[in-house]
């Protein structure tokens, strides 16, 4: 009996041993540390996120006054509210629901408190504020874009492809302008026998072609812009035109190519004018402002 009670005592001393005590799921989650970066800073915060029910808990506080919304609690109903300039969020503890301007927003897990903290799913983050949320389950990191770092770095992206687009359209001009002399010039001094200054017309027309080419993507890209003014529509209509002449006149082998050239030579000079008007505007919007580096070329209109 005495050596059955030791074998039993032992057995349950080997159990004891080989699970651990798992306690609540938020305690059994803090064995997993989860960092928090938002608009590419690492946060730091106490309590630290944790995972319930397979969900990301973040503490509410401190991640919505970083992206700019006062929270307010109260204790007696248990309720935070939120809000901003144009946003007012309320959310009660153990609810599954918040409301934001009066609509409803279901949570993944309910809201709850971890060491007098209020934390919620990290994707309620981007669903109340607008924010961009990523999880990367191999770091375990919440990544946190504000709706601010949205707009901004897609309206910077924009003026750095609108930007993009005019500097290769200056490189353009005035690699045509070249070109359009050397075609032109050609009928004089490259058809002489002999004569090696001007590359055949067959060769000018192709480097023109890929000259076009090279602006292509950012002229497709401003094309998709959702919000683009009436000037730079202006513009792209120009281009149209030019090129639609242009590619014309490299596939057209008679007499009247050079007449082409020069239709095309012409529809971009408009173009090209315009478009200076349009980044170097004058003070008084008449002209050229004397700021733009093709002043001296064009003078004033």
């Amino acid at each position: 009996m005495k050596r059955l009670f030791m074998s039993f005592l032992s057995l349950m001393m080997a159990v004891t041993i080989a699970v651990p005590s798992l306690g609540t799921p938020v305690e059994a989650a803090k064995a997993t540390e989860i960092s928090v970066v938002i608009d590419g800073v690492k946060q730091y915060y106490d309590p630290a996120p944790v995972v319930v029910n397979g969900r990301t808990l973040v503490p509410m506080r401190a991640i919505f006054e970083k992206l700019g919304m006062i929270i307010e609690w109260d204790e007696k109903t248990s309720t935070v509210r939120g809000y901003t300039m144009s946003d007012d969020l309320k959310l009660t503890i153990n609810s599954k629901w918040a409301f934001l301007n009066d609509q409803a927003i279901a949570l993944d897990v309910p809201a709850q408190l971890v060491k007098g903290r209020t934390m919620v799913p990290v994707r309620f983050v981007g669903e109340a504020l607008g924010a961009q949320v990523a999880w990367n389950e191999a770091t375990a990191t919440v990544t946190i874009k504000s709706a601010h770092e949205i707009n901004e770095g897609g309206y910077m992206r924009d003026l750095m492809q609108t930007d993009d687009f005019w500097n290769k359209y200056e490189v353009l001009e005035l690699n045509l302008r070249e070109a359009f002399a050397m075609y032109s010039d050609w009928h004089v001094y490259g058809s002489t026998p002999g004569a090696p200054k001007y590359a055949s017309p067959s060769v000018i027309r192709q480097q023109l072609l890929a000259k076009f080419q090279e602006v292509e993507a950012e002229y497709n890209y401003m094309k998709a812009l959702e919000a683009y003014d009436r000037d730079l529509q202006f513009l792209l209509e120009r281009y149209d035109q030019v090129i639609n002449v242009f590619l014309y006149a490299v596939g057209n082998d008679s007499n009247e190519t050079n007449s082409l050239f020069s239709e095309a030579y012409g529809e971009l000079s408009d173009l090209m004018m315009a478009m200076y008007q349009k980044r170097y505007p004058s003070n008084d919007g008449t002209g050229y402002g004397c700021d733009s580096p093709f002043c001296w070329y064009y003078g004033t209109l």
